[in-house]
This record gives C-alpha cells, sequence and structure tokens, in this order.
C-alpha cells in the first residue's frame, strides 16, 4: 500500500475530526456520512489526511467472502454495510480526489474498479429499488478518472497516466460507466493513450493515427462520444438534483474539450450529436446558476456550430425533436442568459425562420411548439428581451403550418402546367402530366407536347438530369418548396410586378429573387441573376421564358442549406391573365 493511504496519517488530524475519521475507518456508514460533512470546516492539507478513512473501505480482500455470501442466495433484498460503507468511501474519495498522490492514484482505482465488476454482479440479483445502485459507483469512476488529463508541467503525472496498467483502467472503467458495448477495449485504450500523453488534440493527423492504431477511424471516434454523451445524460423530461447534474456536468465538459479542435464535426453531428446537445440544454436550462452556467453557455455555441453542417435543416429538424424550442424558453427566461444571448437571437432571428420553408422542418415544428408553449407563460421569459422575438418567430411559424396543412390535404401546390411552351391545355394535377424519363424534371401533358418540345429540350437534359442528382438531398421538399413561393408571391404580387416591370425596362432578362436567407421575411428583388445561379439554366429558362409571351415568369428562390453554402433554385412560374400564380415549373 502507498504509504499516503496509511490509516495512521489520521493521527494528525485535529479533533473531533480525528476520531470520526478512526470510527469511519472501522466501518461504520452513518460515522463515513459525518467524516464527509466535516470535510468542509477542515482545511486543505488536513482534509487530505482523511483519505486513508475513506479508502479503507476499497479493502479487495472483503469481496470473497461477500461473493460467496451472495452465492448462497436466490436474491439479495438488502445490501450488507460492508457495499454500503464502500459506496460512501467512493463518494468521500471523489471529493478528495485532488489530494491523492499519483504514486497512490493508481491503488485506488485498481480497487475501485474491482468494487464496480463486484456491485454489477449484486445488481443482477437484487430488485431496482434497492440502494445504493452501481450506477453511483459508476459516475464516481468516471469521475475521479476524466479531470486528469495530465499537464506540461507535471512529468511524474505524465509518465504514471501512460503506464499500460493505467491506460488499461482508464478504458475499462470509460466502457463500465457508460455502458459501452461493442467497442473493443483496445480501441477504448487508444484514446486513453492520446488522453494520457497530453497529445495536441488540435492536430488531428496524429489523433487519426493513434485511433487507426487501435483498429478504428475517426467515425468510430465520434460515435464513442456521442455515445458516452447519450449515457451520461439524462431525459430532458426528468427533475434531476443539482448535485446530480454538477456531477454530470463535470464529465461532460471534458468530453467536449476533448473532441473541441478535432476534425470530427461531420462525423458527431451524423451520429447525432445535435439532439444529444439539445437534451443537454433542455435538461441544464432548469439546473442551479452554478450548474447552468457550467454546461449551457459552452454547450450555445457548440449548438450553432453542429447545425451548420450539410444540409442545414435537417440538423434544425433534429434540434427540433431534441427540445430546441423548450431549452430555448427555459434558458431565455433565466438572468444568465446574458453570457448566450448571441446565439440565443441568432437561433430566434435567423437560424429556426429560415428553415421555416422545408416541409420536414414544419412537420416536427407542431409538436415542439406545443411542448414549449406552456412554458411560455413564466413571467421571466415574457420580461426577457427575447419573448418578442419568440412572438415573430411564432407568428411566422403559425402561418407556414397553415400552409402545411392546406398542402397535405391536396388543396395547393400538386398542380403543373405543360412545359411545352406553345401548348394552351388547362393546368392539371402534376399525376396526370408525362414526365421525362431521362432528367425527370420536365412535364408534358401528350406525347405530342413532348416531342413538340424535344429540340428544346434535348439541349439540357443532360444537365437537368445531374441537377436533379445535385438536389437529391431535397427530392422530398421541392414540391413543398414551390408552394411557399406561391403563397409568397401572392401576398407580394403587386410589388412583384412593379418591380419586375421596372427592371424589364433595363434588364430584358431580369428574374425575380425570393430570398429566404434573412430570417423572419423574404427579401424579394427583380435584376440579372447572381452569377452563382447556373448559366446555363438561366439562359434554357430564359428562352422558355421569352418563346411565353407573358405566360411565364423567371423566379429564382434563394436558400442557406449549410454554412456559407446557398441553394438557388430556378423554378420559372405559369402565370394566368392578370398576373395570378397558376403553377409552377
Amino acid at each position: 500500500m502507498h504509504s499516503s493511504l496509511d490509516i495512521q496519517h489520521i493521527a494528525s488530524l485535529p479533533e473531533p475530526t480525528k476520531s470520526l475519521a478512526k470510527f469511519a475507518a472501522g466501518g461504520a456508514p452513518t460515522d463515513v456520512d459525518k467524516l464527509e460533512a466535516a470535510i468542509s470546516n477542515l482545511s486543505e492539507s488536513d482534509a487530505a489526511l482523511c483519505i486513508p478513512a475513506f479508502y479503507a473501505h476499497l479493502n479487495v480482500d472483503d469481496l470473497p467472502l461477500l461473493r460467496e455470501q451472495l452465492q448462497t442466495l436466490a436474491t439479495v433484498p438488502w445490501l450488507p454495510d460492508r457495499l454500503a460503507c464502500a459506496l460512501l468511501g467512493l463518494k468521500g474519495l471523489g471529493r478528495l480526489e485532488r489530494h491523492l498522490a499519483p504514486e497512490a492514484r493508481e491503488e485506488v482505482w485498481a480497487s475501485v474498479w474491482l468494487w464496480i465488476q463486484f456491485l454489477e454482479g449484486v445488481n443482477l440479483k437484487r430488485t431496482p429499488k434497492l440502494q445504493p445502485s452501481s450506477d453511483d459507483m459508476r459516475f464516481i469512476f468516471v469521475r475521479i478518472i476524466i479531470p486528469f488529463t495530465p499537464q506540461p508541467k507535471s512529468p511524474t503525472l505524465s509518465s504514471f497516466m501512460s503506464q499500460p496498467r493505467m491506460r488499461e483502467l482508464m478504458s475499462a472503467g470509460w466502457a463500465a460507466a457508460l455502458n459501452l458495448r461493442g467497442i473493443p477495449r483496445i480501441f477504448l485504450g487508444a484514446i486513453c493513450t492520446v488522453v494520457a500523453a497530453n497529445s495536441d488534440m488540435a492536430d488531428g493527423a496524429q489523433v487519426r493515427d493513434v485511433v487507426a492504431s487501435a483498429g478504428g477511424t475517426m467515425d468510430d471516434l465520434a460515435s464513442l462520444i456521442v455515445r458516452s454523451m447519450r449515457r451520461l445524460v439524462p431525459s430532458r423530461s426528468s427533475a434531476q438534483p443539482d448535485a446530480v447534474l454538477f456531477r454530470i456536468g463535470l464529465m461532460i465538459i471534458p468530453l467536449l474539450g476533448f473532441v473541441h479542435d478535432l476534425p470530427l464535426k461531420e462525423h458527431l453531428v451524423s451520429h447525432g450529436s445535435v439532439d444529444v446537445i439539445c437534451t443537454v440544454l433542455c435538461v441544464w436550462s432548469t439546473a442551479a446558476e452554478l450548474q447552468m452556467m457550467m454546461v449551457v453557455p459552452l454547450m450555445m455555441p457548440w449548438l450553432l456550430n453542429h447545425m451548420e453542417v450539410f444540409p442545414y435543416f435537417t440538423r434544425v429538424k433534429e434540434a427540433l425533436e431534441g427540445g430546441l424550442l423548450r431549452a430555448i424558453v427555459l434558458s431565455a427566461g433565466r438572468k444568465e442568459a446574458s453570457y448566450f444571448e448571441e446565439q440565443l437571437e441568432t437561433l430566434l432571428g435567423s437560424v429556426l425562420p429560415q428553415s421555416l420553408v422545408y416541409h420536414s422542418v414544419l412537420a416536427s415544428l407542431r409538436a415542439a411548439l406545443d411542448e414549449a408553449e406552456p412554458l411560455t407563460h413564466n413571467d421571466a421569459f415574457r420580461k426577457s428581451k427575447f419573448f418578442t422575438m419568440w412572438q415573430d418567430f411564432v407568428r411566422l411559424a403559425t402561418d407556414r403550418l397553415e400552409l402545411l396543412a392546406k398542402f397535405d390535404r391536396g388543396e395547393i401546390g400538386q398542380t403543373r402546367a405543360c412545359d411545352t411552351i406553345e401548348c394552351t391545355s388547362p393546368i392539371k394535377a402534376e399525376d396526370d402530366l408525362k414526365r421525362c424519363s431521362e432528367c425527370h424534371s420536365a412535364f408534358y401533358c401528350s406525347r405530342e407536347c413532348q416531342i413538340q418540345e424535344w429540340a428544346h429540350h434535348k439541349k439540357l437534359c443532360p444537365s437537368l438530369l445531374e441537377r436533379e442528382n445535385e438536389l437529391a438531398y431535397l427530392a422530398s421538399e421541392v414540391k413543398f418548396l414551390r408552394a411557399v413561393l406561391n403563397h409568397d408571391y401572392e401576398h407580394a404580387r403587386a410589388d412583384v410586378v412593379a418591380k419586375r416591370s421596372k427592371a424589364l425596362e433595363t434588364h430584358p432578362d431580369a428574374v425575380v429573387i425570393f430570398d429566404y436567407r434573412h430570417g423572419l421575411t423574404v427579401q424579394i428583388e427583380c435584376g440579372v441573376a447572381p452569377a452563382e445561379v447556373d448559366r446555363e439554366l438561366i439562359e434554357y429558362y430564359g428562352d422558355r421564358v421569352n418563346r411565353s409571351g407573358e405566360r411565364l415568369e423567371m423566379h429564382v428562390m434563394a436558400l442557406n442549406v449549410g454554412k456559407d453554402r446557398t441553394e438557388w433554385l430556378v423554378l420559372p412560374m405559369c402565370v394566368e391573365a392578370g398576373g395570378m400564380p397558376a403553377a409552377i415549373h
């Protein structure tokens, strides 16, 4: 046994703590409780002398006898005092961990790991209602391990942590604490090697090499991080004591630090990081100030960073289903909101409104609004600067949800005109039209119309097919996007007609641009198509507009689909006499 764990050290403690420590070392749970409470009144040097009393409860020599006792019972409706003492001793060590001598840590953690394995067996034989739970043991184990990333100025600790046995214990503890199945121990050990060596975590190549040496990939690492967070974070609907949130927060923060500078964002998002982050925000937004400030100001920027991953609207859907609106309302009403007000303003004024043109997002929005609405009656939220922004967002959301309901009932957005410009047939349901079998982008009311238009269409058919493939991620959204544009055109028709007429005086090929990248309002401008728009498409559809007389208008829809990425949809609109829209191509 390392000398710092010797029970004789408690002889130096002042009374009454010395007597309490001696009684606690003898195995009385009530005395362990009293000793734990007494530590707060001690100096740091005296508190360190309490460690031997807590470590005395981790005597692995007790395990064979306890195991023998358990094997004689079909079930274990009780836990011997010895097990209760071990749990309390671990809690004490968790509080005093910073006082452990580096050379003593391996011995302490090895004992902890053996007790965790033992209690796992105990849990299999007892009813779930009984306490203490080995989940508590696992949390303590990770709480002890994770913060001990060695510092550059601590060569002794760095050397100790890099020992193979220590890495083995760390990886075993990680797997046990988070119940990670299907991940090879060697892979966990490799990650622990990176931490133990105090590697430059911004060096993605170095980390990738270490992970690869253990038979893993960066995607495996991302999966591990997200699974770890899922295991740590409680359900967003379950109330948790602040002490529990503080403990979990101390485990989440190192995980964030571990991946902050690594090239893992896309991998993390693919494994569901957005949903997990929103759950964290929901849970910690109701915590006490200390617990909230530990986590929420760190998580808000992380959320926005992950929501930028293409395609952005899919991330918004994940966030809504993960409780984002609930988290916004809960956190915006807190006085601590000033520490992350920029992120709240971005979410309410930009990120969320931009996404309300997508069918998939709106399909998840109703349930999210219903969950958040009862929380908006809180006085603190209504008095906050964010309440007006919330009202503006809800007004737009309500309008779009009404449009969604009409669309889903088949009342709008389900008709098209024949793509043969000279055709005078009435607008038809899309399902009643024939579709080009090559590009899938052109529709005709008859075989004759398709033949008549082929001379023009064949020039661009391959490019339209390529464009169709590029827009595959929007395939399920395009019909509703057209319905949104049609809806906004109707409401702004007089203004659009005036702007377009003026633009045509100087630009015969003027287009109408509906820009949905500016949050709560759509910006409608008329003029030359931006350079980012496919010129071949502009020329093709421009020719069609010119040949149509007054039947077609060239509309372009600008959508934010990811960080620094805009999608430009060219959508000619067929208009009847008087300028009223009838269908969108």
